[in-house]
């Protein structure tokens, strides 16, 4: 017959009391529980009694501490799982690791630590619902930022999926939600902003921030973590040369205009930064958003614009990166014009354009010319 428990007598302080142990699977379970009597049969009928409240509340707090430990390190740098996902094709880069990473140990953890939830199985469809409008009605992120973050929770249960950790992936058709913006992103025109960089601002900060995306078209991100080493030399042409982006055709070199080189350099010189240190975060995990906001500002401010005039245009930041598109596609610069803004091209192209052999640097010199004399035009003069 299959031993379901076992009693064991103690002695302390206040005499003897007896112990249970239970078995299961024909295996002993390490943990023992207090009866809380000496006598015998009362403690049997303890074990007996209780057996299926206590083996339940001790599986779900090991549940728990499994579902924790997988969740705090699933995005920590270098972890297996990553590992596993990157031979599979699934790559994301540092920066986006950081921000998943902080997303599910200060927000995901936290949310279903206070919903009771300590298994697996016990997050489902429902239970991401609940969160998604959490997020949207209690944090107030935007449809888009939710939609992003919660994909990278997906990614973790189709991983232990995959691996055999869970049964079911019970989150993967959670439906994303709906943007509720639909207003098509506002621009200046070449009209308004010519000649807006030619000197500089008091604002130095914001001066630098908007000259970048305005005449180099860079992400936020990409702003966020250039450093000192990330401004190189091709011939006479000065670059930025994006080594972190949040796909792999955003890797790239952009040319860059002298007059924002000359005043990087007197910035990275006020600010004693050397030795690739980033030049306008304090440290990697420090986002852009809250500067590059003011920035916008800023620049509004110069062209007579409100905040609440640019609200209603809805030009932000990144409208910047949108005139830089826009302004280079005036001069049918054809395939120069994605490679430049970071978007996939052809390997043909990637190749004719490669700036790490002597062909291709020339090729990418000329066209560099083309594109630093229309930013001079546009933005400069």
């Amino acid at each position: 017959m299959r031993q379901e428990y076992s009693l064991v007598a103690r002695y302390g302080k206040k005499g003897k009391t007896y112990y249970v142990r239970y078995f299961r699977d024909d295996k002993m379970i390490p943990s023992q529980w207090s009866t809380r009597t000496a006598d015998y049969e009362k403690a049997a009928l303890f074990a007996r009694s209780n057996k299926e409240r206590i083996l339940k509340k001790y599986f779900n707090r090991r549940a728990g501490k499994v579902l924790y430990t997988v969740l705090r390190s699933y995005y920590t740098k270098d972890s297996p799982y990553l590992v596993i996902d990157t031979a599979r094709g699934r790559k994301i880069n540092e920066s986006s690791r950081q921000i998943l990473h902080g997303f599910v140990v200060n927000t995901f953890i936290p949310f279903l630590k206070k919903n009771q939830i300590k298994d697996f199985d016990e997050i489902k469809p429902v239970v991401m619902g609940r969160f998604q409008n959490y997020l949207l009605l209690e944090k107030g992120l935007l449809p888009q930022s939710i939609n992003r973050q919660v994909s990278g929770i997906k990614a973790i249960f189709s991983h232990l999926f995959m691996t055999g950790v869970i049964e079911r992936n019970i989150i993967k058709d959670i439906v994303p939600l709906r943007t509720m913006n639909n207003k098509i992103r506002g621009c200046y025109s070449m009209e308004e902003i010519a000649g807006i960089f030619r000197d500089q601002w008091d604002d130095k900060k914001s001066y630098l921030l908007c000259s970048l995306v305005y005449s180099a078209g860079l992400r936020n991100s990409e702003i966020q973590n250039l450093t000192t080493g990330d401004i190189i030399a091709k011939g006479d042409i000065h670059f930025l040369s994006i080594t972190r982006s949040k796909t792999d055709a955003g890797v790239r070199v952009i040319p860059l205009h002298p007059k924002i080189r000359e005043t990087l350099e007197e910035w990275i010189d006020e600010k004693r930064l050397s030795g690739g240190e980033h030049i306008f975060m304090k440290h990697a995990r420090q986002r852009i958003f809250k500067t590059a906001k003011k920035a916008n500002i800023t620049m509004g401010s110069l062209l007579g614009k409100s905040p609440t005039e640019l609200q209603t245009e809805n030009i932000t930041f990144y409208s910047g990166r949108h005139f830089y598109k826009t302004m280079l596609n005036l001069y049918n610069l054809g395939d120069i014009e994605e490679l430049f803004m970071g978007h996939k091209v052809s390997s043909d192209v990637s190749e004719r354009y490669n700036h790490k052999d002597k062909r291709g640097e020339k090729e990418l010199l000329k066209e560099a010319e083309k594109v630093i004399d229309i930013v001079d035009k546009s933005l400069f003069r």
